[in-house]
């Protein structure tokens, strides 16, 4: 969780927008303005093989690309049940993905602030 006390703090007339990712500068909202609504997709894509599944998730937001990968891996003993690799590659792609969009908005609350933070779940 972000510690609101340093936002607080400062006077600004302003409150700032979603996290930077690469590409991304770091908006502003005046205070009092209605703020849209906005939906982005997650596209998972994935390859194959008879003993391993790659999964791969990105979503757009504000221009920027976030992508996460994940891997999944059928032991010899189990039986070829391809859904299971797809569910356990998803998963570990969306948590990488998750992961790295966290990176990013401590990034940009860094930059904004002009001192190194760290963002608590």
């Amino acid at each position: 969780m972000l510690d609101t006390r340093a936002a607080r703090a400062h006077n600004d007339e302003s409150l700032p927008t979603k996290g930077v990712g690469e590409g991304r500068s770091l908006g502003m909202v005046p205070k009092g303005v209605p703020t849209m609504k906005e939906t982005s997709e997650i596209e998972l894509t994935f390859e194959e093989d008879v003993d391993h599944t790659n999964a791969q998730a990105s979503i757009v937001i504000r221009g920027a690309t976030f992508t996460g990968s994940g891997r999944a891996r059928r032991n010899p003993v189990d039986a070829n049940l391809p859904m299971i690799g797809e569910e356990l590659a998803t998963a570990r792609a969306l948590s990488d993905l998750a992961h790295k969009l966290v990176e990013a908005a401590t990034e940009a609350i860094s930059e904004r602030e002009g001192r190194p933070v760290q963002l608590q779940d």
